[in-house]
């Protein structure tokens, strides 16, 4: 630790960065600290005015009348919180700073949220959207929304609709419930090269599980903007496929947009293929 004299500075910045540098200093050396934090079976010793002042989460636990708040050893029992992502929370804690891995970047968030502590949960989150790729933008997008990490959640919006045919051909598109792929197939803003490809995806995804999805072809077959599907690929090609042939509804769907493109099943063509 540095002379006591480099804290005594007329230097806001410096002042603040030389105490953070003690105050951490402090915490490992596990000198006067006043709290264990124990985590999978792992104790840290902390102080406790740091943690309440860094979470409101620990500030609520000493501030009520629950039994911990007059404990000097508490656990957390999130299942997320591993004993190497609680030690990145402390040293973030600490210090403002966290190295952020692809390994830890999912319990750190998760963590972080439970914890209160946005600050950590930003910087996971920048970590996750400069990993974006069009194989882990499905996963990372409902990750997103579960932690209610928006700007993250925007981005892999982005990703999903702008790489929209490769996105349905990934595993975690594929694995969506029937609810999921009806607000991404309804969508007008999902970028395609032609609107077949939507409807190829979606055959994909009803043959991924046929038993159980099959019964909700028919509903996002309404989805598809057949206006922008030639009457070429609609008579030779999509009445063909089997999760059309095998319902009369869909079929009778198809028939009459081949026969009227202006009927009133029509839906005006995406933004990208105007």
């Amino acid at each position: 630790m540095a002379d006591l004299s480099e804290i005594m500075t007329a230097n806001p910045a410096k002042y603040q960065e030389e105490l953070i540098k003690r105050l951490d200093a402090l915490k490992r050396k596990e000198t006067f600290c006043d709290v264990t934090v124990a985590v999978k079976g792992k104790e840290f010793k902390a102080h406790k005015v740091v943690l309440a002042a860094a979470s409101p989460f620990f500030l609520s636990l000493w501030e009520s009348n629950m039994v911990e708040s007059n404990e000097q050893r508490i656990e957390i029992k999130l299942e997320e919180a591993t004993a190497s992502v609680f030690e990145d929370v402390l040293q973030f804690i600490y210090t403002g700073n966290v190295s952020v891995t692809e390994e830890s970047c999912h319990k750190l968030i998760a963590t972080a949220d439970y914890l209160l502590l946005p600050g950590l949960k930003t910087l996971a989150c920048r970590f996750m959207r400069d990993e974006l790729t069009v194989q882990n933008c499905v996963f990372t997008y409902y990750f997103a929304e579960k932690y209610q990490c928006e700007q993250l959640k925007l981005a892999c919006c982005e990703e999903i609709c702008s790489n929209f045919t490769d996105v349905m051909e990934t595993e975690d598109f594929l694995n969506l419930d029937v609810k999921q792929v009806m607000e991404w197939v309804s969508r007008d803003d999902i970028k395609v090269d032609a609107e077949e490809e939507v409807f190829m995806g979606i055959v994909k995804w009803v043959s991924h599980n046929k038993p159980e999805r099959q019964a909700s072809f028919f509903g996002l077959l309404r989805q598809v903007h057949l206006i922008s599907i030639s009457k070429a690929f609609l008579r030779k090609t999509l009445v063909q496929q089997e999760p059309v042939t095998t319902s009369n509804v869909c079929v009778n769907f198809v028939l009459e947009s081949i026969i009227d493109e202006n009927t009133s099943v029509s839906k005006a063509p995406r933004k990208c293929l105007i």
